[in-house]
């Protein structure tokens, strides 16, 4: 329902099928372009070609998760998604973090059972963000390759990560996959 936000004349409905309101849509095509590939829908099914075992580096624009965000998505649930304060990149972010650590379904706005169990924790509890943990190595290509690729028990630096990706996508696109994977190790307890 990403979609229906992004109509300034509220023409747009999304309730299990689209509607468009005739009479005051303006034809913009604002919910048309709000991605690449036309809708929040479309895109999560898309792909992009592995780079060293990463796949999908630019579905999480420069962001990672961060414990405020998810805090307040436990609070507001599926109501954070209209109230929230975030840009359209970072909502982007949060649906991708959110639908591949098992908090969000990936198929609406709503939390999974494991998303209210674990808004029930609260995200002071260090088992919110083990499970959290575990599901995106399973389900993050880039949580995956930073558990995988990297030898453990030393320090890496930005440009170290961004070269360890190889180099069959851009550099931008594995500095923003870096800059999220930096981002979601320094904004949370992980």
């Amino acid at each position: 329902r990403g979609c229906e936000v992004e109509c300034s004349v509220s023409a747009l409905s999304v309730n299990g099928r689209v509607s468009v309101d005739a009479s005051r849509c303006l034809h913009c095509h604002s919910c048309l372009t709000l991605t690449d590939k036309g809708c929040w829908a479309a895109k999560s099914l898309s792909t992009t070609e592995r780079s060293n075992g990463v796949g999908k580096l630019g579905t999480y624009q420069t962001f990672g998760l961060r414990s405020s965000w998810l805090d307040e998505l436990f609070s507001l649930r599926a109501d954070w998604w209209a109230t929230s304060q975030l840009g359209n990149r970072q909502l982007e972010a949060m649906r991708t973090w959110s639908r591949e650590s098992g908090v969000m379904s990936p198929t609406s706005l709503a939390l999974t059972p494991l998303g209210l169990r674990l808004a029930e924790l609260g995200t002071s509890d260090p088992l919110t963000w083990a499970v959290i943990w575990t599901n995106l190595a399973r389900s993050s290509s880039l949580i995956a390759w930073y558990c995988t690729a990297l030898p453990w028990g030393r320090s890496y630096s930005r440009d170290e990560i961004v070269e360890a990706m190889g180099q069959k996508v851009s550099e931008r696109t594995r500095t923003n996959a870096a800059l999220a994977l930096v981002g979601i190790l320094r904004d949370t307890p992980l």
